[in-house]
């Protein structure tokens, strides 16, 4: 019964300790964008991250998701490996698309 009355009287020990941590947090963050009344809408844009156009793999991922998913839909085990498989394969060549390095052409008699 005693923790019941502390918590209906609004002397909750995790909000002291929330507002001490948001008085140290507010004394180390710079004014933002939002903060201004003159803002733009661009002030407060930044760098998204870079995006390949013409990469095959997210499309392979989808297809590579689908197979699992009809996989487990209809309980067949070997298109749930195969799924999974192909799902791990098309994930690991997304993130190193532009890690590995470029096939170099060895053949020099196909060269002008």
């Amino acid at each position: 019964m005693g923790w019941w009355r502390l918590y209906r009287s609004g002397r909750r020990p995790g909000i002291d300790v929330g507002r001490v941590f948001a008085l140290l947090r507010k004394k180390r963050i710079d004014v933002l964008p939002e903060d201004w009344e003159e803002a733009e809408i661009a002030d407060g844009s930044g760098t998204l991250g870079f995006f390949s156009p013409h990469s095959i793999w997210p499309f392979a991922m989808s297809m590579a998701v689908a197979v699992l998913g009809f996989g487990i839909v209809f309980m067949h085990y070997w298109l749930i490996a195969l799924g999974a498989i192909f799902l791990i394969y098309t994930t690991v060549m997304l993130n190193l698309q532009y890690g590995l390095p470029k096939e170099k052409n060895t053949n020099s008699r196909l060269l002008p």
